[in-house]
């Protein structure tokens, strides 16, 4: 019995202390729930506050833990995605295949991969968001993978920002890449380190960004022109240092080391404490604009200069005149002389050189009209070799290299003679030790702007250059050679040579480029445009039968100066003109009011009233007056502009008395424009208004009416309404292209039908068509381009009425 009491308390005991270790046990199983509840609790509340949703699948894809900010990222409740398969309820279709990829390689362990991955979500209301997973795989105590475990982060509006960022750094940097120039940032440090340069640097320096950005070229020192470096950068220092932005011109000297002359606006960065930290700015090519500012700049002292030397040429003129009319009228009568003969042929000859300088001192001044001909830059140049030769001295070797297929050129073949003796003796002057002048001719098609034909119409042009050996100039010097006056010769130079080539050359319609250094010489280069068109035909000779030009007309002649009138006088009533004289506008029109007079022969430049203002009376009092006016100085006084009729046809002084006899003559033989304007009516078709009006303008300002259709149908209709009104159509002008079948050749067709009479005028943009160029073979009298030529349109219209 005892025994069995001591196992009974015993196993007692043993049963006390297992409901012991029971209650402790409870009591830590409470404790360690307690302690996961508290650590679900706080992981949820790290989940929320790090705005992150926790998801956990099995190997079927299948929910076992949701958490997080399950319902703010997904729109579902934790409840709702347990067990559901996550692929069907949470991805779009097109992620499926890329999402269960990494899936699969988080199930095989190979983690590293995708640790980091983005896909797009499907949230319960259908909407999709951008999310990015951190990923890793389950495993149990083996290491046996279980599942997959992922946090993920909505990074929907940070990828917008993004993505607007990248857009605008893409456009920023597609902006500036395109800007005509370079933009730059440059630290400041001694060095001043360039931090950031566009590619435009290229185009405008030769050199790479590259190149700035390992300091192997330097800016400052490299590319800015030596002359200019210490002006820019006091510039600069200056704006800076009192917080401006600064804005300058000044030249670089580019990779090729051609100079080009730029413009910078650029200012300082400073730092919150107001401390300078960098320079920022850009830089633009203006080598163009300086050259078109240089162009105005020489334009503007050849007019005021030219207004000076043309005043004085006008005196000097009206005194050759009478030397020269006088002279031949001596010749004359003492024609039986030898010994007086000899005198006065000699004083003949003097005038005669002084026209020539007279006419100088006109083109200098740009009152003379261009007499552009067709002109041989080759034959020009082989006829004066020798000339050039001799007046070189032996010391200088002249090489020819002339293009045998030279084109021709619109020049004025005196003045081109004249402009390369001045080329040339200034080449001499420039090689006092002797040297080489070199005169080359090229053909050259320009089909883009560039540094040598910068300021040149695209085109075809012939180059005549003249290179010397010489002692070259400086940039001083160089931007100062066409200025008038303007020379290096001292006591020995008048500086006009170069400023009458350049005026020369832009009467011409070219250009001249020059290039030099010291030491190395200078080449001058004159861009002459290619002959394509008809010219004015010249003048004729003084040597013309004065006979054909006899008359029995009265001429009333008006001039302020006596000697000229007694010698206008002298010269028409020695060939059968009866001849009245007037001091003055005033005299002329009293005497106009008097008695009757076939033609007015006036100068221009008068006190009180000048010649075009007495003919804008005569025009409107005296129609049937014919008007010929005279100037040794058309300083474009006439109202209608340089292009009228009487500024066309203005008789230059000095004259011979040959070439007075001819115009007199001319203008007399010829219908006043205000008897055409009364008769003439000129047709107009163009489908273009633009055109139609331009043709209109121009034929009123000539005294024609002008009459406008913009087909053939109403061209033949308006036609026959003219002759049913008795009023009939004189010229018609047919455009060519006009749309339909009624085109320029068929309407004139119909209209030689209806009246086989019709003077028919071809009109056209396209000055060498088939049509244009032969327009006799389709019944027209004549052909007029579309450049709207006053002076072209007068001389075709004239030739088809009177031709």
């Amino acid at each position: 019995m005892n025994e069995v009491k001591q196992t009974t308390d015993q196993l007692l005991d043993e049963l006390a202390r297992a409901q012991a270790r029971i209650a402790e046990l409870e009591l830590d199983r409470r404790r360690v729930e307690q302690t996961l509840h508290q650590l679900r609790d706080n992981m949820s509340r790290y989940l929320d506050l790090a705005e992150v949703v926790l998801v956990a699948l099995d190997h079927e894809g299948k929910v076992t833990l949701v958490g997080g900010r399950c319902f703010q990222i997904l729109g579902y409740n934790p409840d709702e995605l347990i067990g559901q398969d996550w692929f069907e309820i949470c991805l779009p279709p097109d992620e499926y295949e890329r999402v269960h990829a990494v899936n699969r390689q988080l199930m095989a362990g190979n983690v590293e991969p995708v640790e980091y991955f983005e896909n797009k979500i499907r949230r319960k209301d259908g909407t999709e968001r951008l999310v990015a997973w951190h990923n890793s795989s389950l495993t149990d105590g083996s290491g046996r993978i279980l599942g997959i475990l992922s946090t993920g982060v909505d990074i929907t509006e940070r990828k917008r920002i993004e993505n607007a960022l990248t857009e605008e750094r893409r456009m920023y940097a597609s902006l500036v890449k395109n800007l005509p120039g370079m933009v730059y940032r440059c630290r400041n440090d001694k060095d001043w380190t360039i931090e950031y340069v566009s590619e435009g640097c290229q185009a405008l320096t030769g050199y790479r960004p590259a190149d700035f950005l390992t300091k192997r070229i330097a800016f400052g020192t490299d590319v800015i022109h030596p002359d200019d470096q210490a002006g820019v950068w006091m510039i600069v220092q200056e704006d800076v240092r009192n917080k401006r932005a600064y804005q300058l011109t000044y030249r670089i000297v580019t990779a090729d080391k051609s100079i080009k002359w730029v413009w910078e606006q650029g200012s300082g960065v400073f730092s919150d404490q107001g401390e300078f930290i960098a320079l920022e700015g850009f830089v633009s090519d203006v080598t163009l604009q300086k050259h078109q500012e240089e162009q105005i700049r020489r334009s503007q002292k050849m007019d005021a200069l030219g207004k000076l030397t043309g005043g004085i040429a006008h005196d000097y003129n009206n005194m050759l005149g009478v030397i020269l009319g006088y002279s031949k009228l001596l010749q004359d009568a003492l024609a039986d002389d030898p010994k007086l003969s000899t005198f006065i042929n000699e004083i003949h000859r003097a005038s005669e050189r002084g026209t020539r300088l007279s006419r100088k001192l006109m083109a200098f001044s740009r009152q003379k009209q261009p007499e552009l001909g067709v002109c041989d830059v080759n034959a020009v140049l082989s006829s004066m070799q020798d000339l050039l030769q001799k007046t070189l001295t032996p010391r200088i070797d002249l090489v020819y290299d002339l293009a045998p297929d030279a084109w021709p050129v619109a020049a004025d073949s005196g003045d081109l003679e004249d402009s390369i003796v001045n080329l040339c003796i200034n080449a001499l002057h420039a090689m006092d030790s002797g040297g080489t002048l070199t005169l080359r001719t090229r053909n050259e098609r320009h089909e883009q702007a560039d540094d040598a034909g910068a300021m040149l119409p695209l085109g075809d042009y012939v180059v005549l250059t003249v290179h010397d050996t010489g002692c070259g100039m400086d940039s001083a010097t160089l931007n100062r050679i066409f200025d008038p006056f303007f020379t290096t010769k001292g006591a020995d130079g008048l500086g006009l040579g170069l400023s009458m080539v350049y005026g020369f050359m832009q009467r011409s319609g070219g250009e001249i480029k020059v290039t030099s250094a010291l030491g190395k010489g200078s080449v001058f280069r004159l861009y002459f445009p290619r002959y394509a068109a008809a010219q004015p035909a010249t003048t004729p000779a003084d040597g013309v039968d004065s006979k054909r030009f006899a008359g029995n007309e009265t001429i009333l002649v008006v001039d302020d100066e006596p000697a000229l009138l007694d010698l206008a006088e002298e010269i028409l009533s020695a060939h059968g003109y009866r001849v009245l004289t007037a001091a003055s506008g005033e005299e002329a029109l009293k005497i106009l009011g008097s008695q009757p007079v076939d033609l007015l022969l006036s100068d221009v430049i008068m006190p009180r009233m000048d010649g075009y203002q007495l003919a804008a009376i005569v025009e409107g009092s005296f129609p049937e007056v014919k008007i010929q006016l005279v100037s040794g100085y058309a300083d474009g006084r006439d109202p209608q502009g340089r292009d009228s009729p009487l500024s066309l046809s203005l008789l230059p002084k000095p004259f011979t008395a040959q070439t007075l006899l001819q115009r007199v003559r001319e203008r007399l033989d010829q219908e006043s424009i205000a008897a055409m304007s009364r008769k003439r009516r000129v047709m107009i078709m163009d489908d273009d208004e633009s055109v139609r009006e331009l043709f209109r303008i121009n034929l009123e300002k000539l005294g024609y009416e002008a009459v406008s259709v913009s087909d053939g149908n109403q061209a033949i209709a308006c036609y026959k309404q003219a002759i049913a009104d008795e009023r009939p159509i004189d010229v018609c002008i047919l455009d060519i292209a006009i749309p339909g079948k009624m085109d320029g050749k068929a309407t004139a067709r119909e209209l030689l039908a209806l009246d086989p009479r019709a003077r028919l005028v071809v009109s056209s943009g396209d000055s060498f068509g088939a049509v244009m160029t032969g327009f006799k073979e389709f019944g027209f009298r004549g052909a007029i381009e579309k450049t709207f030529d006053r002076a072209e349109i007068e001389r075709v219209l004239d030739q088809v009425l009177h031709g």
